[in-house]
């Protein structure tokens, strides 16, 4: 991050309704609910209870319609905001919400009828009474047509009575317009101009300039809800499950809705998920046409972290980010850099990686496991408790553990065909060099010959110290990390000191990656780079980022990856050869996984 961004980052990141971004990524609808990046206000945060309806303004600003009256949320704090003029025939609860192109926030109440927070002129944000008559029921619903006409839905005594406000004028829709008096339903605005309304047992469509609604072809069932997808497909869902309107039998099975006063909502993100409030098992999605041609089911409910069990209101921004209104606060669901799989297991060892295959391999507290792009889920492929460390590539990968030691042959598809107990010490280190030998270290450098870790010949086999970290470094060549003597290079019978334990800056050093012919150490103060005999330290003092860094990558184009304490992190070529020369030189980067609580396990 460069200085200004790092300075505020903390503040920025809460901050998505501002608009400073500009539109975001569309959720990816292969990825499950718990798979995006969540965030929460409860009512220990401050939120309100039961929010029923929700608005973004034009603004920015998240507006929502609460049990306890009208607030605005700007990222942090949650702001009531009061009528000016104090109605007693009104409630402080807030059942429907309007964000109107023109910038006024339109506001229904459970009883009082309806109020204008206006976006221009002289009463320019401020709340008051809208009121074209007396009211009569609760305002269930706002939409604005393609016209620009509200619309408004009350229910009085579980009837729909519907009202349109265009240029100026009220208008009451009734059978004269084709709109019978019967139980409350959906309303829907179209992108082509149309305006629907789904009640018990019939739809019904104003087409664009007319004046009269039509019934179609379709019924509707109880707490049925409408929404359109990318494509202008009309969806209805209802007790009867999701449909699409243009044709076809119930696609998806839907949860009932038994909460009194709560009504099923619908919404369609930019990714044509469909996301279902109101019903009795939490947050529901729906990805309703799929790649295998059969639509995919996902939930979350308070036991997955959601603020409660009953979702009452979804809304997705102009930034992408879906918010979930519930009856003890605020969620919101955005697109993220880390997916992560169901397998919450604790990774014990670094990661085993082969550039001729897909596969990733490392230890978990269950055994080996095998990730990659053609598996949703890590693959349990070794089930062997209490391992700590591994080493290998996509054949052949030398697991060691406080139980044994095991070497194991893998098939091509990452699966292990063979496994061999190893004789031989516990080690805290292990590589496979060039000639396809493995090595481990402890109190000296060992090396595998046949089922045998035996001591390693010549400077490698000496004790000076527990062996950390091991490299091959070309044919018969290894680099050697070890507590007392530093950093060697070791060929032959011969060893060279590249690094005196004296000179060693970083603390303890969790790896070493060739980058760019000159030599990276991760360590848990900072990073270093050894370039021919010249050493050089960055310090997690001056660069937190690189606090506890225990992996180096580069990619293509040349920035170097590390996975520290506080994230994952890339940093450009040139700001980091920037900082190198002139350590306290700003050093650029961006920052992945952090509001994941993403990071390193300490080493």
């Amino acid at each position: 991050m460069r200085p200004l961004a790092r300075r505020f980052a903390a503040l920025l990141w809460t901050l998505p309704l501002l608009g400073l971004a500009g539109p975001g990524a569309a959720l990816d609808p292969a990825r499950r609910l718990d798979q995006f990046r969540h965030t929460r206000w409860s009512l220990g945060d401050g939120a309100p209870g039961n929010i029923r309806a929700m608005a973004q303004g034009r603004d920015g600003f998240l507006w929502l319609g609460t049990s306890t009256g009208l607030y605005r949320f700007d990222g942090i704090r949650f702001e009531r905001v009061n009528p000016v003029d104090d109605d007693p025939g009104r409630s402080i609860q807030v059942t429907a919400l309007l964000a109107a192109r023109n910038g006024d926030i339109w506001v229904g109440y459970d009883f009082g009828g309806i109020a204008v927070l206006r976006g221009s002129g002289p009463h320019r944000g401020v709340l008051r009474g809208a009121n074209p008559r007396p009211p009569s029921g609760g305002v269930d619903s706002i939409r604005q047509g393609r016209d620009g006409a509200v619309w408004i839905a009350v229910d009085r005594k579980g009837v729909m009575n519907l009202s349109r406000y265009l240029n100026g004028r009220w208008t009451y829709f009734g059978p004269a317009q084709g709109f019978a008096e019967a139980a409350m339903g959906s309303m829907l605005s179209a992108s082509d101009g149309s305006f629907y309304v789904a009640q018990p047992s019939r739809v019904l469509r104003l087409a664009p300039g007319a004046s009269r609604f039509e019934p179609l072809g379709a019924r509707a069932g109880s707490f049925a809800a409408l929404a359109e997808d990318s494509r202008h497909r009309i969806w209805l869902a209802d007790e009867g499950g999701l449909r699409n309107l243009s044709g076809g039998g119930p696609i998806a099975p839907l949860s009932p809705v038994n909460t009194p006063y709560v009504r099923r909502q619908i919404a369609f993100d930019r990714g044509d998920a469909l996301w279902i409030a109101g019903q009795d098992d939490g947050l529901a999605r729906v990805v309703p046409s799929t790649a295998a041609g059969r639509p995919v089911f996902d939930r979350l409910s308070d036991r997955d972290g959601l603020t409660a069990s009953l979702a009452l209101s979804v809304l997705e921004d102009r930034e992408g980010n879906v918010w979930v209104g519930t009856e003890s606060g605020l969620d919101r669901f955005s697109a993220s850099n880390v997916a992560r799989p169901r397998n919450h297991e604790a990774v014990v060892t670094g990661f085993v990686t082969d550039p001729r295959s897909g596969h990733v391999f490392y230890a978990g507290l269950s055994g080996v496991y095998r990730a990659g792009r053609d598996r949703e889920e890590p693959e349990l492929i070794f089930r062997k408790a209490s391992l700590g460390v591994l080493c290998g590539d996509a054949r052949r990968l030398l697991a060691i553990g406080l139980d044994g030691n095991y070497l194991l042959t893998l098939r091509g598809d990452g699966t292990v065909a063979q496994s061999k107990a190893i004789a031989g010490p516990l080690s805290v280190s292990c590589t496979l060099d060039d000639t396809g030998t493995f090595w481990t270290g402890m109190d000296r450098v060992y090396r595998l010959s046949g089922t045998r870790l035996e001591p390693a010949s010549g400077p490698a086999g000496d004790r000076n110290g527990t062996v950390l970290t091991l490299r091959p470094d070309g044919p018969g060549t290894l680099l050697v990390g070890r507590s007392k003597a530093g950093f060697q290079r070791i060929a032959g019978g011969s060893a060279i000191s590249l690094w005196p334990a004296g000179a060693n800056r970083i603390g303890s050093v969790n790896l070493v990656v060739g980058s760019g012919g000159s030599l990276l150490f991760g360590g848990q103060k900072g990073i270093a780079r050894l370039r021919g005999t010249r050493l050089e330290s960055l310090s997690e003092r001056d660069y937190p980022v690189l606090a506890g860094v225990t992996g180096i990558g580069r990619i293509g184009d040349g920035a170097v990856w590390t996975i520290g304490a506080t994230g994952i992190a890339r940093i450009p070529a040139k700001g980091l050869n920037r900082a190198f020369q002139r350590p306290g030189a700003a050093l650029p980067f961006d920052l992945f996984g952090h509001e994941e609580g993403s990071s390193n396990r300490a080493s």
